[in-house]
């Protein structure tokens, strides 16, 4: 059964951010997924000078995300 299970990438090791219910040596399939949000992940695409005009797009909903 899949798990989730929130880390943080230390010194070449995954660590994570709590208890994990599986014993020593079980092995598991990582599937990695930055988690950063979306604000940070495409901050600096809009080169823009006027922090108002760039806060202006990215609330605008015509520029919304859309899940499929």
């Amino acid at each position: 059964m899949p798990k989730t299970i929130d880390a943080v990438y230390e010194n070449g090791v995954f660590k994570p951010e709590g208890t994990i219910a599986f014993k020593e040596h079980t092995k598991v399939r990582l599937i990695v997924e930055d988690i950063r949000s979306v604000a940070l992940s495409t901050s600096g695409i809009i080169p823009s000078r006027n922090s108002r005009y760039a806060d202006s797009i990215a609330v605008d909903p015509e520029f919304l995300f859309e899940e499929a």
